[in-house]
């Protein structure tokens, strides 16, 4: 369809998501997580809602709405209609549903809540394991890195994948250490501010 890339995704979705940045980081293949820019000018903020709208009433997708943190009802009217075009399937991600701010509204049903208990501690090092080697940690020293992870992230899966993929970037390394309290302190900041 003239509409449409290569792939098959609506031209509109594709423009509405051609920066990396605007996708949270996923890449191609990914689900697509459309974001509601605040400070946006009015008109073109409306005109993106609009093809964002017609381009997943066209082509449902699965939403992955992560790390919410008290949801505007503007967000709320938005992902609303998402949330009842036929096709669409979302999943609201949080650490308890009061942080799910306004959006609890369309995820009120206890029925359709799935609460994630923290990983155990073998769970949380093979966790840890497995992320060391894809974002490849194991040129270092793990020694004082590992535990501290480990106990810090309390069995959250998130916190130990985003430590380690933080730790490949060089301002958290001395030689063949990585800077834990920087990198943690950096991290709290994020889910903090």
């Amino acid at each position: 369809a003239p509409n449409r890339d290569r792939q098959g995704v609506p031209m509109a979705l594709r423009a509405a998501h051609s920066d990396e940045d605007a996708m949270g980081g996923a890449g191609r293949g990914s689900p697509v997580v459309p974001r509601v820019f605040n400070g946006a000018d009015l008109q073109t903020s409306v005109h993106l809602r609009g093809l964002i709208w017609s381009a997943l009433a066209a082509s449902p997708r699965l939403l992955v709405l992560d790390g919410i943190d008290g949801s505007s009802l503007q967000a709320y009217r938005f992902f609303q209609r998402l949330y009842h075009t036929p096709g669409m399937t979302m999943i609201a991600i949080s650490r308890d549903p009061v942080r799910l701010g306004a959006l609890h509204r369309l995820f009120w049903d206890p029925r359709s809540t799935l609460e994630m208990t923290p990983l155990s501690d073998p769970e949380a090092a093979t966790l840890f394991d497995l992320a060391a080697d894809r974002f490849g940690l194991r040129e270092f020293d793990l020694a004082d890195f590992r535990p501290r992870v480990l106990d810090s992230a309390r069995g959250n899966p998130g916190q130990i994948v985003e430590m380690c993929r933080m730790a490949r970037e060089q301002q958290y390394r001395a030689g063949k250490h990585i800077l834990f309290a920087p990198l943690r302190i950096d991290l709290m900041a994020r889910y903090l501010g």
